[in-house]
């Protein structure tokens, strides 16, 4: 907070406290003789930094975020994030500040539901147009040569293959396919979408 305002503002000390209530949480801030305008810039200069905090974790990590928060704060940090990880479609409008662990854990599970079948869809797409344009692979010599190529965009596997030890092969292809920035995708059989139960989709022919 004190790096996001500092601990003045034009026309006094600036005081600041959270609070929790019947519409979740808010921020206020009390300045002497503090414009309303001002106190919108306080706001967003503090919802700033937090992009900037989260912008950095999330470019490390390379994992979605999902934005819970009440429909009033998301509005206003959406346009702050800049931020090519935030989901724009998945989120929950809610406050996360009262909830206990075991609450949060059944809050998000609609949520968990609903990216799952939204990637589900999204890789059945995606493997018929592959399909189509020639670019699927599926023996073991040739996901290897793909994998040391670069080739391989996304490469699926049907979860039944890792109930025991999995292959070394396997797991070099899996290697492979992550250095090049590939991804790796692991479906239970019921939902695997491929006909081979290790398969990738390539980049190019």
């Amino acid at each position: 907070m004190q790096k996001a305002l500092g601990t003045e503002v034009s026309g006094g000390d600036l005081n600041f406290h959270a609070h929790t209530g019947g519409h979740g949480e808010h921020v206020s801030y009390h300045g002497h003789n503090t414009a309303d305008a001002e106190k919108e810039i306080d706001h967003r200069n503090y919802y700033q930094v937090v992009a900037d905090y989260i912008r950095e974790i999330t470019a490390k990590r390379q994992r979605a975020l999902v934005l819970f928060a009440l429909p009033e704060n998301q509005s206003l940090f959406r346009p702050l994030a800049k931020n090519i990880y935030l989901a724009e479609h998945l989120t929950i409008e809610r406050s996360p500040i009262s909830l206990t662990n075991s609450e949060l854990t059944t809050a998000l599970k609609p949520l968990q539901t609903k990216w799952q079948a939204e990637l589900l869809s999204i890789v059945h797409e995606r493997y018929d147009l592959a399909t189509n344009q020639k670019l699927i692979v599926s023996e073991p010599e040739a996901l290897r040569n793909a994998a040391l190529a670069g080739q391989i965009d996304t490469l699926l596997i049907d979860q039944a293959q890792l109930t025991g030890t999995t292959p070394d092969w396997l797991l070099e292809i899996c290697d492979q396919v992550l250095r090049y920035q590939g991804r790796v995708r692991i479906f239970p059989t019921a939902d695997y979408p491929a006909a081979e139960a290790v398969t990738a989709i390539k980049r190019y022919r």
